[in-house]
C-alpha cells in the first residue's frame, strides 16, 4: 500500500515537471503519437510481457495527463461558479466514453486479438487528432 503511494508520489512529481514545460497542445500533440504507437506497436508484438508493460505504459500516462489537463482546465476558466459544472460534464463525457470503447474493444477482441487493436489504433488516429483540433479551436476563441 504504501508503495503505490511512493511510485505516485514519484510520478506526480515527473508530471508536474512536464506540465511547467509544455503548452496543454504540446502536451495533446505527444497523446496522438503516445497511444497510436502503443497500440499498433501491440498489435505486431503480441508477447503478453510487452503487453502487460505497454499497458501499465499507456494507463500511468493516460492517468497522469489527466491531472495535468484539470488543472489546466480549471485554471482557464474566470468564474469559479462553472469550475465544478465542467469537472462534472468532463468526467460524465470521459466515463461515457470509456464505457462505449471498452464494450466495443471487447466485442472486437472476441473476434479477434488484432481487429480489436487496430479498431482502438484507428478510433485514435481520427479521435485524437480531431478533438485536438477542437480543443485548439475553442482555446483561441476563449483566448480572443
Amino acid at each position: 500500500m504504501g508503495g503505490s503511494r511512493i511510485i505516485r508520489f514519484f510520478f506526480s512529481r515527473i508530471m508536474h515537471i512536464i506540465e511547467k514545460k509544455l503548452s496543454l497542445q504540446q502536451l495533446l500533440t505527444i497523446d496522438v503519437f503516445v497511444f497510436i504507437w502503443f497500440m499498433i506497436s501491440i498489435i505486431f508484438f503480441p508477447n503478453p510481457w510487452y503487453v502487460g508493460i505497454s499497458y501499465i505504459i499507456i494507463f500511468w500516462y493516460f492517468r497522469s495527463r489527466e491531472y495535468i489537463i484539470t488543472s489546466y482546465l480549471i485554471d482557464q476558466i474566470k468564474n469559479k461558479d462553472y469550475k465544478a459544472t465542467l469537472l462534472s460534464i468532463k468526467a460524465q463525457f470521459v466515463t461515457l466514453l470509456e464505457v462505449f470503447l471498452t464494450l466495443v474493444l471487447w466485442y472486437l477482441t472476441d473476434i479477434s486479438y488484432s481487429i480489436g487493436f487496430w479498431f482502438l489504433a484507428g478510433v485514435l488516429l481520427v479521435g485524437l487528432p480531431i478533438s485536438l483540433l477542437w480543443i485548439m479551436y475553442y482555446w483561441k476563441k476563449i483566448k480572443s
